[in-house]
């Protein structure tokens, strides 16, 4: 597992009625004079590190804490976020067998077992604003991973709403991943306070509104970026090319962008595959470029700000050599 687990349920989570951003309210923190809150620390909350387990007894004890807790109202939310993020696992058993139910997604059964999918995650994110008297609403449409269909799968996210500016956050993609049916957990802030157009990457939703954008993109426009990462745009990247996610080459696969300071990796695999796949070709920080036999890969790029040790994954490229 060489991504963070981002979830693509078999079947959509049933929606609930969610309000639509109005004209009066500003689209996204991308429009926003205040500073910018991404990206963020991979770092808990301490109001979140710090409750004790005698109010972690219900939603409302929970909502009720963080709201005595913790006042600056952008904190706040991050908090529940960061909350539902830490103490809920994905349920993976359930997600791999296709058993799970709206049901099991409610949130008061999301708290009690710890466990849900993307549905789950939501709705207990907009449970506890509620009770914090935050305004989290629940958003439903596509994602667009590797290993999902071209035009993404569904799956559930939050909208929160925060002094007069709206912003996207998933407490499912930020809360570890799988491998297989095993959840493994592995908290950050990747997609808390994402600005619209990089949460959009992978993001599609069912009412273009929630796309947060000033100009809504089309799913055939929302198909063909570059699947790129919220830790490349983090960096300060820029991908001059390809600019298109799946790409038709004779054998050569170039990779160009702009960097200050990111050192890279790139390798491709067979087309889901997912494991280590064959070193590709690195001159200086800003290209890349793989010799690729004939047929159908994934070439991932990764980076790092140091020389050695783990290096995150930035993007993935579907191409086909000829």
């Amino acid at each position: 597992p060489y991504q963070k687990f981002e979830s693509h349920e078999p079947s959509k989570p049933t929606p609930t009625p969610t309000p639509t951003p109005t004209s009066t309210t500003t689209a996204g923190p991308v429009l926003t004079d205040k500073p910018k809150p991404w990206p963020t620390p991979h770092e808990l909350e301490s109001v979140v590190s710090d409750i004790p387990p005698a109010e972690e007894q219900s939603i409302e004890s929970v909502g009720k804490y963080i709201a005595a807790h913790e006042h600056d109202p952008l904190s706040r939310v991050k908090a529940l976020h960061d909350w539902v993020a830490d103490r809920i696992a994905y349920d993976g058993p359930r997600f791999v067998a296709g058993t799970f139910t709206a049901d099991d997604e409610a949130p008061s059964t999301v708290f009690a077992r710890r466990v849900g999918v993307c549905a789950g995650y939501a709705q207990l994110l907009a449970a506890l604003g509620k009770v914090t008297g935050d305004e989290i609403v629940y958003v439903v449409g596509n994602v667009r991973t590797l290993g999902t269909p071209i035009d993404g799968a569904p799956h559930a996210w939050n909208a929160a709403h925060v002094e007069g500016v709206w912003y996207l956050l998933d407490a499912t993609f930020d809360s570890g991943y799988l491998d297989g049916s095993t959840f493994h957990k592995k908290y950050s802030t990747d997609y808390l306070f994402t600005p619209a157009d990089v949460f959009g990457v992978s993001h599609f939703p069912d009412d273009p509104a929630w796309q947060l954008r000033d100009k809504p993109i089309s799913r055939g426009d929302f198909i063909r970026q570059p699947m790129m990462q919220p830790a490349f745009y983090a960096r300060g990247l820029r991908l001059d090319a390809p600019d298109r996610s799946q790409i038709t080459v004779r054998g050569r696969f170039d990779v160009r962008l702009e960097n200050a300071r990111t050192r890279l990796l790139m390798s491709y695999a067979p087309v889901g595959f997912g494991g280590e796949g064959t070193p590709c070709a690195v001159d200086g920080f800003t290209h890349a470029s793989c010799d690729l036999p004939r047929g159908k890969w994934d070439v991932l790029l990764f980076g790092s700000e140091a020389a050695a040790g783990e290096f995150d994954h930035l993007g993935t490229f579907e191409v086909n050599s000829n």
